[in-house]
């Protein structure tokens, strides 16, 4: 497996690692980690690799004492073992595509004071290290009974509103006001499990008003 995008971020040790991997036809994996414990470089060190549990033993190809904590990249080249390649940039995110699901409003919410989850915009992502995501969301709106307020459509990412607060709006007055209106949203997810959602309120309690599951949908895109 190989990843060249990534070299110039990690510094020079893993170019070396990964022409010789190639040359011999083995497959390799580039991970970002922490460590564990401070060992001398010309030591194994033991790394904890994002979203693992234990920690691996890794050769050093870099000069110096690593500390506790430090940053770092593990290439791993079986059989040969796990070779810390250079230092992992701080908020380091890959760009490979590795999640990107469209799910489709199941049926119609009932928009009141409190945000509440459109039923079927609902997406849970696994994520192996740091990682990046686009969302976007989009919402059927309707008024089926007179009265003006606003409608808003927002996304909550493992039960908390997205911290930009963005969402979609639209402005209702009359009975039969409808528009498909739309949002984005961007941010990071940690290793572990996510779930990103679509919820529904309105502004003010005039009227009545709906998400229509028929052109409500959210797309989730994540790269790590």
């Amino acid at each position: 497996m190989s990843d060249h995008r990534t070299p110039q971020l990690v510094g020079l040790g893993v170019q070396a690692v990964t022409e010789i991997a190639d040359r011999l036809g083995l497959t390799w994996q580039l991970r970002p980690g922490t460590v564990a414990s401070s060992i001398a470089a010309s030591s194994t060190v033991p790394v904890l690799l994002d979203g693992d549990e234990a920690a691996v033993s890794a050769t050093s190809l870099l000069g110096g004492l690593l500390q506790v904590g430090t940053r770092v990249m593990v290439e791993a080249v079986p059989p040969a073992g796990n070779f810390i390649v250079g230092y992992a940039l701080t908020g380091y995110v890959a760009n490979q595509l590795t999640h990107d699901t469209l799910v489709r409003a199941s049926s119609n919410l009932s928009l009141g004071a409190a945000d509440v989850l459109v039923p079927g915009t609902q997406i849970t992502v696994t994520v192996a290290n740091l990682a990046r995501y686009n969302a976007t969301g989009i919402f059927d709106f309707d008024e089926t009974g007179a009265g003006t307020t606003v409608c808003l459509g927002r996304l909550y990412v493992d039960g908390a509103n997205h911290s930009s607060n963005a969402q979609a709006l639209l402005e209702v007055t009359t009975t039969n006001d409808r528009a498909t209106v739309a949002q984005q949203w961007d941010g990071t997810l940690s290793a572990g499990s996510h779930t990103l959602e679509l919820r529904g309120a309105r502004s003010a309690a005039n009227g009545s008003q709906v998400a229509n599951a028929t052109h409500t949908c959210l797309r989730v895109q994540v790269y790590e």
